[in-house]
């Protein structure tokens, strides 16, 4: 039988709004994977406002772009919003929204971004190198 684990998302719970916002994981892949919803979306079907997004709200439209899901999202009359209702620009809005609102959110998804080599943290260095003429010998 064929097994495939799809990877969690990451959870963001926003402590200044109340809300829960849910990422895929960034890589390589869904870099390019956006460049090319743009480059589509901006040829095939004119969108040419969504390129002008991109270029000056990079990180809101890839933020929008890994996003998944959020709950506790009201609009202004305390009525829940339902993702699938958001297209991009409007995912890209929220986003900036939430930048606005909770200033955590921005070290949060700077840190859900970087490479999996910049998230190990350095081990600290022993106090100092043992060298061999300091280990007694073992008889044996």
């Amino acid at each position: 039988m064929f097994k495939y684990k799809k990877p969690e998302p990451s959870t963001y719970r926003s402590e200044a709004t109340g809300a829960e916002f849910k990422f895929r994981q960034s890589n390589d892949k869904e870099k390019e994977a956006l460049e090319f919803f743009v480059r589509v979306e901006e040829g095939g079907n004119n969108r040419n406002n969504l390129r002008v997004l991109w270029a000056k709200e990079h990180t809101n439209c890839y933020a929008a772009w890994l996003l998944e899901d959020f709950s506790g999202v009201e609009d202004e009359n305390g009525k829940s919003h339902v993702f699938i209702k958001f297209d991009f620009e409007a995912k890209a809005g929220l986003i900036q929204t939430l930048r606005q609102t909770d200033s955590e959110f921005i070290m949060w998804f700077e840190a859900h971004c970087e490479p999996a080599e910049k998230k190990i943290e350095k081990a600290d260095a022993a106090e100092r190198v043992v060298g061999a003429e300091s280990v007694p010998s073992v008889q044996g």
